[in-house]
């Protein structure tokens, strides 16, 4: 059997028609993990060119320049963190990378899906719908690498057609981790870019805080110090941010185990590519097959009426709906009990 060394996550394929391409890397992840219908993954998702790889050499070691990078993006599980209760994938994309790819099947499963809004002329605005659809939804932080775009100006431009396109996606939506080189790290390492006062960035502010949880704007120390002591600050914010993410998702009952995540992606991804109308909703994906039905109000008014009419106090009907609608919201095998 032939062993497997992608590492692309999605893929985009050109042709008569462009397709969109799940090749199936998510699922060998969750294959290697030791308990994934427990395991609940976080997923960091870095971005830029030669500064982001030279970070991930730090961030990640013995981990990069294995396995090929092919797709839009890329997807690997760190293995430090696989026998814990939640391990830590990462993933990583070039905004200069050419979109469409070949699609090679030899030594794996795919799934392949034609794009049904998009043409062979539009392939740059796939990439950045496919983020904004796909990877932003499915990522704790996005860590982005200004040094590798023009400004900071065009950093700022990214993130709003991210939360454009992505508008109306289902929450919690992910922070953001923008890195830059020294300057002013002495004066403040650390910003918060929907705080600044700054003229450039009022008018966006209420379109990204609309669609990020925060964005903070990391300033890396001077080169002449050693590179493990030079990416530990940044680190220490990702592991912070991405804990943080975790209780956010605990608090809205939307911190998935590993297998719900990777079904959860595999329909993210069979939708995005049928129509870009209406976001990916998860609540909704995952009553697949149970439908609310049309007549739901009709049973819930009838019901009222009998209980009224047999006596029952309001708190003993209040109870047994309320018991109803947790059970049928969280059947057995689903994420958490309630």
């Amino acid at each position: 059997m032939t062993i497997c060394k992608h590492l692309g996550w999605l893929q985009v394929t050109g042709g008569k028609e462009v397709a969109l391409v799940n090749p199936g890397r998510l699922t060998r992840i969750v294959g290697e993990l030791t308990n994934p219908t427990a395991q609940q993954p976080s997923v960091l998702f870095f971005i830029g060119g030669k500064a982001k790889t030279q970070a991930l050499r730090e961030l990640f070691p013995n981990h990069i320049k294995k396995g090929r990078h092919d797709g839009i993006a890329t997807l690997r599980v760190d293995h430090t963190s696989l026998y814990s209760d939640h391990p830590v994938l990462f993933a990583e994309s070039d905004p200069l990378t050419t979109v469409v790819s070949t699609l090679d099947t030899s030594c794996h499963e795919t799934e392949s899906f034609p794009i049904r809004w998009a043409n062979p002329t539009t392939v740059h605005d796939v990439y950045d719908i496919l983020h904004a659809r796909i990877f932003c939804p499915f990522s704790d932080v996005l860590c982005i690498f200004a040094d590798d775009f023009p400004d900071l100006s065009s950093v700022v431009d990214r993130l709003k057609c991210w939360a454009i396109a992505g508008g109306g996606s289902s929450p919690p939506r992910p922070s953001v981790v923008i890195v830059k080189q020294g300057g002013e790290a002495s004066a403040s390492p650390t910003l918060d870019l929907l705080e600044m006062q700054d003229a450039q960035f009022n008018l966006d502010q209420k379109v990204l805080k609309d669609f990020y949880t925060s964005i903070k704007v990391l300033y890396l120390a001077d080169e002449q110090i050693s590179p493990l002591a030079r990416f530990r600050r940044l680190k220490e914010l990702l592991w912070r941010q991405m804990d943080e993410m975790r209780n956010i998702r605990l608090r809205c009952r939307r911190l998935y185990s590993a297998v719900h995540l990777n079904k959860f992606f595999q329909m993210a991804v069979s939708q995005t590519a049928s129509s870009i109308l209406r976001p990916f909703d998860f609540v909704l994906a995952s009553r697949l097959g149970n439908e609310v039905g049309p007549d739901h109000v009709d049973h819930l008014t009838s019901f009222l009426r009998l209980g009224t009419d047999c006596g029952l106090s309001n708190d003993t009907i209040a109870s047994f709906i309320a018991s109803t609608i947790l059970l049928d919201a969280y059947p057995p095998k689903m994420h958490r009990k309630w």
